[in-house]
């Protein structure tokens, strides 16, 4: 059996870079961090933070508009307690929607940006700084169905790297093997 440096090396660098994704993710450093304020559960963004909100006459205000402030018109809100449905609205022109005769309690507020979980209070017994209203900002790229850029890290990239110098090594190791046997 013949000893051919290229084979070994090929097989050498597509072992390193197959196994690379454990050192190179345990080797970076562990930023800090803070409690998740959402978390997505079938697909639906759930703020886990209960937001004060003071009624106006009974009445639960609140707006959905992008990442831009730009309002989102007829999207539906739903509002519910308990995961029973109350109310449902569409947002007018100017992204806004309002909930009629609704009483001091806890609620949950549905709509393309998510699920917010509300405690409502009458406007004279709300703690101080007790929102006069909801607004939520809609991810269009969540709402689409897409999670951010697809950037590749350090590994993936490495990787790829790997199958693509393979490619080329491979058939010319083979060549140079056959070249070798004449």
């Amino acid at each position: 059996m013949r000893f051919n440096k290229s084979k070994s090396l090929l097989a050498i660098t597509l072992s390193a870079a197959l196994s690379c994704p454990a050192p190179l993710m345990a080797a970076q450093p562990v930023a800090s961090v803070a409690p998740a304020q959402t978390v997505v559960v079938d697909g639906l963004k759930i703020n886990k933070t209960v937001s004060n909100v003071a009624l106006q006459d009974n009445v639960l205000q609140g707006a959905l508009v992008d990442a831009n402030g730009q309002a989102i018109a007829e999207a539906t809100v739903v509002l519910s307690r308990m995961d029973e449905v109350i109310d449902q609205q569409v947002t007018d022109a100017e992204g806004r929607y309002a909930f009629e005769n609704v009483q001091a309690g806890h609620y949950q507020v549905r709509s393309a940006a998510g699920m917010e979980l509300v405690r409502t209070w009458e406007a004279d017994s709300a703690p101080n700084g007790a929102k006069q209203g909801i607004i939520q900002t809609v991810d269009r790229d969540m709402a689409r169905g897409r999670f951010g850029h697809y950037g590749l890290s350090t590994c993936q990239k490495i990787l790829i790297g790997g199958v693509i110098a393979a490619a080329i090594a491979i058939p010319i190791a083979v060549s140079n093997d056959d070249d070798d046997a004449s």
